[in-house]
């Protein structure tokens, strides 16, 4: 992909495993959340530290969770140089397979 910094975001124990899949930075999200990793001394998330790309994969994967308002805040603004980050969801909701299959998007 050419990325310099991939992110993962897993618990503690599965830090060394997502390294090995090519992860630079892991966030044990039993331990704080993505947001506060990425804040400034003064509490803001600037924009240098916001994301080109985000591949959610654990939104809709059977626990309840719902990470993509927390993805979309931490994507990049588009600016005159570049493109705004892009949201990326691995899993989905049965009713979102069933349309895409069925009637399309």
């Amino acid at each position: 992909m050419g990325a310099s910094d991939i992110v993962a975001v897993c618990s503690g124990k599965n830090a060394d495993f997502v390294k090995g899949l090519g992860a630079t930075e892991v966030i044990d999200y039993t331990q704080g959340s993505i947001k506060d990793f990425l804040k400034d001394e003064n509490g803001v998330i600037t924009e240098d530290k916001k994301f080109n790309v985000v591949y959610d994969a654990a939104t809709n994967s059977g626990g309840g969770e719902d990470y993509k308002e927390i993805s979309l805040e931490l994507l990049r603004k588009e600016t005159e140089t570049s493109i705004h980050g892009q949201y990326v969801a691995i899993n989905g909701s049965p009713g979102m397979w069933m349309r895409l299959f069925t009637i399309g998007f």
